[in-house]
């Protein structure tokens, strides 16, 4: 149970590492004009300025302060390092001068695109695409429980072939494990199994976790749903009434002449 609790400390402590934006960070924009219908990304009605307009207002939203954007065009991306090497180095000199401290792409980036950008900067921004930043949003966003453990599974599963770095470093446990280190890492290695695929089986074992609270909430949202149903089937009766709400207390009284005495008075009985 202990070395259950320092892995799942180690997932979101990497995790969060990796997926969190901090507010206020300068923020760059790069966005790529593909000219080959076979790798284009744009909807064929959108230019790619209209489309770093839209990335703008996703930064704001996140908190991020932009501070500058280019867009290169292409035949198509590279595949290395999405952009091409002359715009890359053009990207780090305007990192360097105007203090960026994140790289935000417009177009999603494949894992070893994003680790080869990060070497390119120097590991001295953080860079991340489109998605990433939207998950974030809705990260930022999130209020209600299940709406929390549908953006951690989003993001679970965006960051599982992003994964590099050992999530058990650190975090209390041997990174080598294996029965014989005497570790933490005892109780989570099998045979044979090297350190990435532990931690891949983690995360995936993290996500399952997270799918099975969300289908045990939908359970119980159909419960409360079929109740509401029960109660909403139930005859409905409306009473009306009258009343004279509003109205004088009393009649008005009839003028003096109309008053007549009663017949007792009219006719009196002989004394």
């Amino acid at each position: 149970r202990a070395s259950h609790a320092a892995v799942t400390m180690a997932l979101e402590n990497m995790f969060g590492e990796m997926i969190s934006i901090v507010p206020g960070a300068k923020t760059y924009m790069m966005g790529v004009d593909i000219k080959q219908n076979k790798y284009k990304t744009l909807d064929s009605s959108w230019e790619v300025n209209d489309s770093l307009e839209e990335l703008a207002r996703l930064c704001a939203t996140a908190g991020l302060e932009v501070v500058g954007r280019s867009f290169q065009n292409m035949q198509h991306p590279n595949p290395s390092t999405f952009i091409g090497t002359g715009k890359v180095q053009e990207l780090a000199v305007e990192v360097l001068e105007l203090g960026v401290e994140c790289v935000v792409f417009d177009d999603e980036l494949t894992p070893g695109q994003g680790r080869n950008l990060q070497k390119a900067l120097e590991g001295k921004v953080q860079v991340i695409d489109r998605t990433m930043l939207i998950l974030q949003i809705f990260s930022q966003r999130a209020r209600t429980k299940e709406a929390m453990l549908q953006v951690q599974a989003a993001q679970l599963e965006y960051m599982m072939p992003r994964l590099q770095t050992y999530l058990t470093t650190g975090a209390g446990m041997d990174s080598k494990g294996g029965a014989s280190s005497g570790g933490g890492g005892q109780f989570l290695k099998g045979a044979g199994e090297s350190q990435l695929e532990m931690d891949k089986r983690l995360f995936r074992g993290q996500l399952q976790r997270i799918k099975t609270d969300m289908a045990e909430i939908a359970a119980q949202r159909q419960v409360s749903r079929e109740k509401r149903k029960d109660r909403d089937d139930l005859p409905k009766v409306a009473i009306v009434g009258y009343t004279n709400a509003g109205t004088p207390a009393a009649a008005p009284h009839p003028a003096p002449s109309t008053v007549h005495p009663p017949p007792s008075a009219r006719h009196p009985s002989p004394s």
